[in-house]
């Protein structure tokens, strides 16, 4: 019985240095996966940052396209980036707020040029359309309405601008 209890013990002291190393690799393993992450998680968010604060420059410019196309681009090449897609949501319902604001303020050039480039571009957002705060059939709608504003305001107009 003696002799049992010794060579368990042996055993067990054997595996305490194997278990210790285990663990250590494992810890810097974890440790290094988590400071890659986090190295990526913020250069992601630098990009994102930098690609929304570009397209808020081109919307203020009246560019729709070329606000819409950091993030289309980006997420043709990333279609499962959650931040992405988040990050792409809140611009194109940015957009859409500031063709919203075009209507009220009775600027139906820049809604109907807003509404025109969501249009164009939804086909895009098929991805992730249920989130966003606008449904196709709204922005279809959105669209007719600036346009008859849009040709009731000014008929000679209305045609160049869709010319």
């Amino acid at each position: 019985e003696r002799d049992l209890f010794q060579r368990e013990r042996r055993r067990d002291r054997k595996d305490r240095p194997m278990t210790a190393w285990f663990r250590a690799r494992f810890l810097c393993v974890i440790a290094g996966t988590v400071l890659l992450f986090s190295a990526c998680a913020s250069t992601n968010r630098a990009a994102l940052q930098s690609m929304s604060e570009e397209s808020g420059r081109f919307l203020a410019s009246g560019e729709v396209e070329k606000a819409l196309a950091p993030f289309t681009e980006a997420y043709r090449k990333s279609p499962g980036d959650k931040s992405l897609i988040l990050h792409y949501i809140a611009a194109v319902d940015g957009i859409w707020q500031a063709g919203a604001e075009a209507f009220a303020k009775q600027d139906y050039v820049m809604a109907e040029r807003i509404y025109r480039a969501l249009w164009d571009h939804y086909p895009n957002f098929e991805g992730f359309a249920s989130k966003l705060t606008f449904t196709k059939s709204t922005l279809e709608e959105k669209l007719k309405q600036s346009r008859t504003s849009l040709a009731d305001e000014n008929p000679r107009a209305s045609s160049r601008e869709r010319g």
